[in-house]
């Protein structure tokens, strides 16, 4: 017994001066990035990686994303979007690494900080006899790094509180049934590379509470991984590099609780997930770097991550199940019962499929994946994305399709339309967006998208209006990556789409200036990189103070600056904020002085201000301004005739141009509710019936099941004309003055006849509305006389005669030739028609007034009748909520702000 002490002294001794296994799982930089709270979570089955998926996957795009940036996306992107790999390499494995253990060897330092604390000073031995001894430091037992140990008949007893045993490297190669006695306790144990070649039956019942077990480089056949197996840790087994070249073992076990099995680097060509079935608590499933050619699907309902990464797999995983037919669009509900579910994997949320040689991705009924949240398939063949593909996946959140092998050239309408998508990888594609066979709604339906990576594809040759169309369905979007695609100028009108956008990164592109307020209607931008692009000069107009403000960080170093007069006013802005606000402060240099920086140069202001070039701007000026000036002069003094003979021409060509087209009716007549008694009675009566035109209104005419925005721009594209019977319960309705709104803004945009406005009563001022006042101060109205205003009915008579003449001439246009000539209208019609078809609110009080009062005092009554119905509820046809305007619709249908009304309808006044 000594003398074995002896040896293991001597050996660990060896260790300590060598020093390079110890300090590769102690290194600093992970010591310093180690925090303590990850011991608590050291059985969340899927813990936070995140960090090194944002900046892995940053990295992987040149992004060069500063520190306070990527803090505040690791902290809206804590989404468990990666798997829990981080103790299989030291560093995460690049999706172009080759699959060689010798580049990226095992190491399981992150795995053993989740239990112990891993700082290397404080340390004490753990046995020591002479010079040799195992170092102990906050649970952690490293005995590592011995390779000529001899064949130990067991572990010797270890200090209290150990939980972590490293004793990898020590080619150890034999374990006995009484190797592991002395440290049943341990929960953490890492066996990795001892050339193991015996492992006795009983050798691992020993370790009741061990829940990670790693025996990574080691060669294990088929009867020491059944040994193994048996007794299986609770949480987590790593074999990556044991040379397995097949899964059968797995399926004479069927009491394995096992959540995560990770296999990577070994020999396994065919996946087949049956041998894996029997395993009912696995959760994780890494097989990278397998040389898997193909995959056989299987029934797993526990499954939730499987990484398939760096293989040869060329079709997609089947995840559908023969003969369902259970829609995936519901919620699925994850059962033991294998005929319950019609997917072969009803829990699984993440799958990775990075750097394979798939070349079609199936249609959307073919994805029976419900639950997935992370869908990775970067570094592929595949050239087209089929519609709607990802529809169906309510939950998903995440797609990475970077770097494919060929460039796509086929993405058709709706195919990133996944309803929680938040972050998309398109990047390095080559992707002409210009192309017919790149769909420009292909972001439909992507409502939730907040995270856009498309740099590296040829943005630069997509024309404006396009991206316009493409970034119409991004309006979430809040982080834009577009660097390294051909940009010669700021797509600005595409990028005021983006309302949401606070961070947008156009670097490495070759751009040569900002534009004017490029960046005034981006009211949530707080970070901007425009570094290493073709910019000689920031003026003091493309930036605005409110900008300024706004912005939290500035990238424009390795700009090609002019250091001239011109640029005083960035050089002073640069001083004032310095690296507060500017990325890469020393990377500011004049192109025209060399080696010298943007904050260093001088320029005399005086000279700026005297030179030969401002003498020549101000000539030019002067010439252009008395030129503009005279120019006024003219056009001021001939306004009205230039005015009266543009007008003229304009009217006469529309009104021919709109009376030749073909219409299904010739006048559409809006109006409240209130009023329709009047409308559908008595204005009816005399337009259609005397005069033979087709009226269109909305009770009569709109299609039933269509939305009613739908249904009033067909009626005003299938109308000559259009009439707005307006009075104050109309002036009160929300919806009638949005209906009004949306009639002036046609007649507007579309270059229509004005509108022929009736008005039933009198408007208070406090009840008008922008719309209203637009129409008031735009249009003439036909007042409908008041039947209670005179007490001589033949004067009512004559005033309501001349209201038919009046609106006869408006619209005799529309008549056909034989009822062109106005015949005088029958007094019963004009006058009694007009009282009992009133507004319904109104004709009640009216008829009582004139019954109980003398004739004689009708005058009064009729200022008593106003008054009273000034004071009752109005009530509108439609509701003041505008729900029912669609998006499409606004873009088909643009309602004009009353301040454009006004400017526009101003000049169409004479």
């Amino acid at each position: 017994m000594y003398s074995v002490l002896v040896v293991m002294h001597l050996l660990l001794h060896s260790l300590e001066a060598s020093g390079s296994i110890h300090m590769s799982i102690l290194d600093q930089t992970e010591i310093d990035r180690a925090n303590t709270s990850r011991r608590a979570a050291a059985l969340v089955d899927i813990h936070s990686d995140s960090k090194m998926s944002r900046t892995g996957n940053t990295l992987a795009s040149d992004e060069p994303v500063s520190e306070s940036n990527r803090n505040e996306s690791m902290s809206s992107s804590t989404q468990n979007f990666v798997p829990d790999l981080e103790g299989v390499t030291a560093k995460r494995l690049p999706s172009t690494a080759p699959c060689d253990l010798k580049i990226n060897p095992p190491s399981s330092a992150n795995i053993l900080k989740k239990y112990c604390d891993l700082k290397p000073y404080n340390k004490t031995p753990c046995v020591q006899i002479g010079n040799s001894k195992c170092y102990c430091s906050g649970g952690l037992v490293n005995c590592s790094g011995k390779k000529n140990i001899p064949n130990l008949a067991y572990i010797p007893k270890l200090p209290a509180g150990s939980v972590c045993l490293y004793f990898a490297n020590n080619n150890a190669k034999f374990l006995q049934e009484s190797f592991f006695a002395n440290v049943s306790n341990i929960r953490v144990l890492d066996f990795s590379n001892n050339a193991l070649t015996t492992v006795s039956a009983q050798t691992f019942s020993k370790l009741k509470n061990l829940e990670y077990l790693i025996l990574n480089s080691n060669s294990l056949n088929s009867r020491n991984l059944i040994n193994i197996l048996r007794f299986a840790p609770y949480y987590r087994l790593d074999l990556i590099g044991v040379h397995l070249d097949g899964l059968s073992v797995f399926k004479t076990f069927t009491n394995i609780t096992t959540k995560q099995i990770v296999m990577d680097f070994n020999f396994l060509q065919q996946l087949d997930l049956g041998e894996m079935s029997t395993l009912k608590n696995i959760q994780l499933l890494s097989c990278r770097c397998c040389n898997i050619n193909g995959i056989t699907s299987a029934y797993i309902p526990t499954l939730t991550q499987l990484d398939l990464r760096n293989n040869n797999i060329t079709d997609f995983p089947k995840t559908c199940r023969a003969n369902s037919t259970i829609s995936m669009t519901r919620e699925p509900r994850i059962e033991e019962n294998e005929g319950s579910s019609p997917s072969f994997f009803p829990s699984l949320s993440q799958l990775y499929l990075d750097s394979n040689q798939i070349v079609q991705l199936p249609e959307s009924v073919d994805l029976c994946v419900s639950q997935m949240n992370v869908l990775s398939f970067a570094q592929n063949n595949i050239t087209r994305i089929p519609s709607k593909i990802f529809a169906s996946l309510t939950r998903l959140t995440r797609i990475d399709m970077k770097k494919m092998a060929n460039p796509i050239q086929i993405i058709e309408s709706g195919s990133f339309g996944a309803p929680s998508l938040s972050t998309l990888y398109l990047n390095r594609n080559n992707i002409s967006f210009g192309h017919g066979n790149i769909s420009r709604s292909m972001f439909e339906g992507a409502h939730k998208l907040r995270d856009l990576y498309i740099d590296h594809n040829r943005i630069g040759s997509t024309p404006v209006e396009v991206l316009e169309e493409i970034f119409n369905f991004t309006a979430n979007v809040e982080h834009l990556y577009m660097s390294d695609s051909g940009l010669t100028a700021i797509p600005v009108s595409a990028l005021n789409k983006l309302t949401k956008l606070q961070s947008l990164f156009i670097y490495n592109n070759k751009i040569q200036a900002i534009p004017d307020a490029a960046f005034d209607r981006m009211i949530s931008l707080r970070r901007l990189n425009l570094q290493n692009n073709q910019i000689s000069l920031v003026r003091e107009t493309s930036f605005s103070p409110e900008t300024i403000a706004r912005l939290i960080e500035i990238d424009l170093s390795h700009n090609m600056f002019l250091c001239n007069c011109d640029l005083l006013w960035f050089q002073s802005w640069l001083k004032s904020n310095g690296s507060r606000v500017f990325d890469h402060n020393d990377s500011y240099i004049c192109s025209d002085i060399h080696n010298v920086r943007v904050q260093d140069y001088k320029e005399s202001l005086q000279a700026c201000y005297f030179s030969r070039s401002t003498y020549i701007i101000f000539v030019v000026c002067l010439s252009i301004f008395l030129f503009a000036f005279l120019l006024f002069a003219a056009l001021f003094r001939y306004r009205w005739q230039i005015r009266l003979m543009l007008y003229e021409r304009k009217a006469s060509l529309r009104d021919n141009v709109r009376m030749q087209g073909e219409f299904k009716f010739d006048i559409f007549i809006i109006y409240s509710n209130e009023d329709s008694d009047w409308v559908e009675k008595c204005l009816l009566s005399v337009v259609e019936t005397k005069w033979k035109l087709k009226a269109c209104i909305h009770g009569r005419d709109f299609r039933p099941g269509a939305f009613i925005v739908d249904n009033m721009v067909d009626c005003m594209n299938s109308s000559k004309r259009i009439m707005a019977v307006i009075s104050s319960e109309f002036a009160k309705s929300s919806w009638c003055n949005f209906e009004l709104k949306l009639c002036q803004s046609h007649v507007i945009t579309h270059d229509l006849p004005s509108l022929l406005v009736v008005q039933m009563d009198e408007i208070e001022s406090r009840d008008m509305r922008s719309a209203m006042y637009a129409l008031h101060n735009s249009h003439t109205f036909l007042m409908l006389p008041d039947p209670y205003a005179c007490a001589d009915e033949k004067y009512i008579n004559q005033q309501m005669e001349e209201f038919w003449k009046r609106l006869h001439d408006s619209l005799k246009n529309l008549m056909p030739e034989e009822q062109k000539n106005f015949r005088q209208i029958a007094t019963q019609t004009s006058v009694q028609g007009s009282i009992q078809a009133g507004p319904p609110n109104r004709r009640p009080l009216a008829r009582q007034m004139s019954e109980q009062v003398p004739k004689t005092n009708q005058a009064t009554n009729a200022r008593n009748f106003r008054r009273l119905q000034s004071e009752m509820p109005s009530t509108a046809y439609g509701s003041s909520n505008l729900e029912f305007v669609r998006e499409d619709q606004r873009e088909r249908v643009p309602i004009l702000e009353s301040d454009e009304l006004d400017e526009q309808t101003s000049v169409m006044r004479l």
